[in-house]
């Protein structure tokens, strides 16, 4: 039977209505365009810090931007997964997903940022920095802890706890000794005028020998038990 044009009409405008309080649909090569915008200024944003001359003031600024390395590349990865595909790393699935991020691709995403961390770090020596092994090893870590993350989404239970627990520790793991330092710092910072103790092992961060080593020594300390002995060449000097 032919259906009357007017209740077609109608029941077309009641298909396509939108509820009170809700946003009107935005065409797929918008979200596509912004999404596009917010991964490139993403990795513009991670590039910048990784290269940019920071005027890093004193030993704790140092240990705040070492502390930085893990936790950065954790959010770039989830973020650019977020990006593609929302729900993988945990958002609600009313938002759109551009492309199924399977483990593979995230893996492939990590192998970028992992490779853009590298870059980075090598193009340091360029840029009045000191590139690290330490910061390789941070950076790595956190894009570990983001494919913990991401696997821990698709599963459930104790193995979902599991691997969130290791994304913790992962993160923990990399941060903390640039913690340890900052507190040092700290400590360091309310002894003044005394410059250092030498009581606290993680004191001789504080200073750089050239062309020998720095270590802690129990002769001539004039207050506490420690005081510091310069080594070289396997002479106390």
């Amino acid at each position: 039977a032919l259906v009357p044009r007017a209740k077609l009409l109608r029941r077309y405008v009641m298909s396509t209505a939108i509820a009170p309080g809700e946003d009107p649909p935005v065409s797929m090569k918008a979200t596509v365009i912004r999404r596009l915008s917010m991964a490139v200024g993403l990795l513009g944003l991670v590039s910048f810090g990784l290269v940019f001359p920071f005027p890093l003031r004193g030993r704790l600024w140092a240990e705040l931007f070492n502390m930085a390395h893990a936790p950065v590349f954790f959010i770039a990865l989830l973020s650019l997964t977020a990006l593609l595909d929302p729900p993988a790393i945990g958002l609600p699935s009313r938002f759109t997903t551009l492309i199924r991020m399977t483990f593979r691709r995230v893996l492939v995403v990590t192998v970028c940022l992992m490779i853009l961390g590298l870059v980075g770090e090598y193009l340091q020596q360029f840029a009045n920095r000191t590139p690290s092994y330490a910061d390789v090893t941070a950076n790595l870590s956190g894009l570990l802890a983001g494919l913990f993350w991401v696997a821990a989404i698709e599963e459930r239970g104790r193995r979902r706890l599991s691997l969130f627990l290791a994304t913790g520790i992962t993160l923990l793991g990399a941060t903390v000794m640039a913690l340890a330092n900052s507190w040092d710092c700290i400590q360091q910072y309310r002894e003044f005028p005394q410059l250092s103790s030498f009581e606290r092992p993680l004191e001789l961060n504080a200073w750089e020998a050239h062309a020998a080593t720095i270590i802690r020594s129990t002769d001539w300390s004039t207050e506490g038990e420690y005081s510091a002995a310069v080594a070289k060449n396997n002479t106390l000097r």
